[in-house]
């Protein structure tokens, strides 16, 4: 049995050896199989790609990131705008008419500052009423600023929160720095009063005794991120609340 063994596997050797003789074997050995690898070229080119695609994928990252910012600006802007005009708004509802201490109806407007008298919102300590507040608008540096004073409970601290609005518009100081806000940003501003059922500038009445408006109407010149383009102007119309255009 073994010897028949030996046979089979000696004449199966031999077959194999006449297939593929010994020096094709050594080769083969010694060259590897060229279809299990990469040549130094096909890893230059695949380097070479991957580079290309990393760079082009980083320029798509860093637009997307300017346009983020762009975008977050913008909302910033609007909310800044949206806020200031809302402010406005509020100090015009709670306007405070006072014709025994302020002739010009507790709101005035001399070119320059627009004050009113408007009712304060916060509660005193012990709950009582808050009294009333003296606010002023103006626009200073290319934005809108608004002041205020704090409660005001008699006719003397009314007078003098009234005259340091006047002098913080025209000559700040740190004390009333401190006081006022830094709002949306403006090139400029103007200001009417709807009184008569006529709109008029605020300086061109004669009347003596200046009764407060029925609407107060704002144009502002809207400051723009550069210089060289040209501003845009917002209108806003605040109405009196009772305000009944069939009065007479």
């Amino acid at each position: 049995m073994f010897p028949l063994v030996r046979c089979i596997s000696h004449n199966l050797a031999r077959a194999v050896m006449r297939q593929s003789p010994p020096w094709m074997i050594a080769r083969q050995v010694i060259r590897g199989n060229p279809s299990q690898g990469f040549t130094l070229v096909e890893v230059l080119v695949a380097l070479a790609a991957m580079a290309l695609l990393s760079l082009l994928s980083w320029q798509g990252i860093d637009t997307l990131l300017r346009t983020r910012e762009i975008t977050q600006s913008q909302v910033n802007d609007t909310a800044l705008v949206q806020v200031s005009l809302r402010q406005w708004q509020m100090d015009l509802d709670a306007m405070q008419p006072l014709p025994d201490l302020l002739p010009q109806g507790g709101v005035m407007w001399d070119g320059r500052v627009m004050r009113m008298v408007r009712r304060s919102p916060t509660p005193q300590s012990s709950g009582a009423d808050g009294g009333v507040m003296v606010v002023a608008w103006t626009q200073r540096n290319d934005h809108w600023w608004r002041w205020q004073s704090s409660g005001l409970q008699t006719r003397a601290q009314v007078h003098q929160a009234w005259k340091a609005a006047a002098q913080w518009a025209n000559n700040p100081i740190d004390e009333s720095l401190r006081q006022s806000t830094r709002l949306m940003p403006t090139k400029g501003w103007t200001i009417f009063f709807f009184r008569g059922n006529s709109w008029s500038h605020p300086l061109s009445s004669q009347e003596p005794n200046q009764r407060s408006p029925d609407a107060v109407r704002i144009v502002l010149q809207l400051a723009t991120p550069t210089e060289k383009a040209a501003t845009s102007a917002l209108t806003v119309d605040w109405v009196h609340p009772a305000f009944n255009p069939n009065r007479t």
